[in-house]
């Protein structure tokens, strides 16, 4: 049956339709995590959703919710290796970049000196997020596509590095 696996409520309703009501922020993205967590996430705030396998059926749950961190860009959420990664938005209206580690609570990866140049480009709304795994080290890539910039984070070494950045879709004379 497919509708088992719809995150529906007992009235039929879609949940993650309504799960940053509370905060009455608008969803701007979600991401599925090993198949029975949900992140959802607004521009202020996010809500994770679990899905638990029961012996009658299935249930859904809220096992947490941020009221101070959002989402700044709808493409920059990237998940690798137990680590889900973004762009966030504080409440403040401030940008950092926040990582969430085996589900837990997210953690601000980002420094004080990258989050000062994050706030000097031009759109952080088109930025892009990916994760990869090379030689044992788990990355984070963050580009912004109109600033030609890319920011790399290395969850093995926790430090981050700069990559140069092309963007096909700009003219070239």
């Amino acid at each position: 049956d497919a509708d088992a696996y719809a995150w529906k409520n007992d009235y039929g309703e879609y949940q993650y339709e309504t799960a940053l009501q509370t905060t009455g922020d608008a969803i701007i993205s979600m991401k599925a995590i090993n198949d029975n967590r949900l992140w959802v996430f607004g521009t202020r705030s996010f809500d994770v959703w679990e899905l638990s396998d029961l012996d009658d059926g299935y249930s859904i749950s809220r096992t947490g919710m941020g009221t101070n961190i959002g989402c700044a860009a709808t493409n920059s959420v990237a998940y690798v290796n137990n680590q889900l990664s973004w762009l966030g938005a504080g409440a403040d209206g401030h940008s950092g970049i926040y990582s969430s580690i085996n589900g837990q609570f997210p953690v601000k990866i980002s420094t004080p000196a990258l989050d000062q140049k994050i706030s000097t480009l031009s759109n952080i709304a088109d930025a892009r997020g990916f994760g990869y795994i090379n030689g044992g080290h788990i990355f984070y890539v963050l580009s912004f596509a109109s600033d030609n910039f890319t920011i790399v984070y290395d969850f093995s070494t926790g430090k981050w590095h700069n990559r140069s950045t092309h963007n096909d879709l700009q003219d070239i004379d």
